[in-house]
C-alpha cells in the first residue's frame, strides 16, 4: 500500500506497562495511541528546539503549518482530525512563545518607563538645585 499522506511509518516497540499507559492515557483524552505518540514527539521536538532558543516553525513555519492544515482537507475524518489534534499542540506552542516574549517586552517596557521618570525627576531636582543657587 502506497503512504499517499505524506506521513512515514515507524515501528516503535514498548514494554507492556508502557503500552497500557499509553493507551489509557490517549483514551482519556479521547485520541488513538499513535495520535497521543506523535503529539508526544511533537511537544518533545519542539521543547527541545526551544530550549535551544529555536523556533523550528518560525519564518516560514506559520506558511508551512497552514499548507499542512490545508493538505488535512484532503484525508479521512479520523486521520485529519488526528493531525488537526497534532497541529492544535503546535500552535499552542507557539503562541505560549509568543505571550511569553509579550510578557518580557512589557515589562521591559515598563522598566523602560520607571528609569525615563528617574531621570526627569534627577534633572528636575538638578535645575531646581542650580536655580536655588
Amino acid at each position: 500500500m502506497a503512504n499517499t499522506s505524506g506521513m512515514r511509518v515507524t515501528t516503535v516497540r514498548f514494554g507492556e506497562d508502557l503500552w497500557a499507559t499509553i493507551t489509557d492515557e490517549a483514551a482519556k483524552v479521547g485520541i488513538s495511541a499513535s495520535q497521543f505518540i506523535r503529539e508526544a514527539a511533537l511537544a518533545r521536538a519542539a521543547a527541545a528546539a526551544g530550549s535551544r532558543g529555536e523556533m523550528p516553525f518560525a519564518a516560514q513555519g506559520d506558511r508551512t503549518l497552514r499548507e499542512v492544515e490545508d493538505a488535512a482537507e484532503s484525508l479521512p475524518d479520523h486521520e485529519r482530525r488526528e493531525l488537526q489534534r497534532a497541529l492544535a499542540v503546535v500552535w499552542r506552542t507557539l503562541a505560549a512563545g509568543t505571550r511569553d516574549d509579550s510578557e518580557a517586552l512589557r515589562g521591559e517596557s515598563a522598566q523602560a518607563r520607571l528609569q525615563a521618570q528617574r531621570h526627569l525627576e534627577t534633572s528636575e531636582l538638578r535645575l531646581h538645585n542650580e536655580t536655588d543657587t
